[in-house]
């Protein structure tokens, strides 16, 4: 994710349309149809190329993410969730930032994430608690609010830069090593190619 959307400084202007409305517009899917107009000048796109986050941010950022870490009811990171749900349950075995990077003047955060399986839009929303806490202040017991019985609303970040990077078999290899003459392994041979892919849609975004 860009950096500077985990700055409480680094503001981007959002106001609703006054656009004329689509002939075939309907007003029961408003909510779903509006136009958002995003409004830059120069010195605050010249912002977002300089930021780089503080030492001291990057370490709230990791202690944001190791909330997640563990066991959880994910029921408010997804559609549609309920606490009560025994599926909305969840093991995250590890979030970690792989490393800051700059690419075309402005600087990533690598997120690193593993779990034993994730809900829709699960990922997403994880970023969306970070961002209402790094980018508007919000005290960092949101999350844990979150991940309790109740119903709280969590935005979806954009999905652009999420992207698959290793399925593993280990507990199948473990349950089937009696059955399987040999251990299923990921294309550890497509990582030249994945790496190269992933720079791309960076440098793309």
């Amino acid at each position: 994710m860009p950096t500077f959307m985990l700055s409480p400084d680094v503001k981007v202007k959002y106001e609703l349309s006054d656009e004329q409305p689509e002939q075939n517009f309907d007003p029961d899917n408003f909510r779903s149809t509006k136009r958002v107009r995003v409004t830059l000048d120069q010195s605050e796109i010249q912002e977002m190329y300089d930021y780089r986050l503080p030492q001291e941010r990057r370490e709230i950022l990791e202690k944001l993410l190791a909330k997640y870490v563990g066991t959880h009811k994910f029921h408010n990171y997804t559609k549609q969730g309920k606490a009560k749900d025994k599926n909305m349950q969840r093991f995250m075995m590890d979030i970690n930032v792989l490393e800051y990077k700059v690419y075309d003047g402005i600087e990533f955060a690598r997120v690193f994430l593993r779990g034993q399986s994730f809900l829709y839009n699960q990922i997403r929303k994880m970023m969306g608690g970070v961002f209402l806490i790094m980018h508007y202040g919000l005290p960092e017991s949101f999350i844990d609010n979150t991940l309790k019985d109740n119903d709280v609303n969590v935005p979806t970040a954009p999905g652009e830069g999420l992207m698959l990077n290793r399925v593993a078999y280990d507990r199948y290899n473990n349950n089937r090593k009696k059955d399987i003459p040999e251990p299923v392994k990921p294309w550890d041979s497509k990582t030249e190619e994945l790496e190269n892919f992933r720079i791309g849609l960076v440098n793309y975004i």
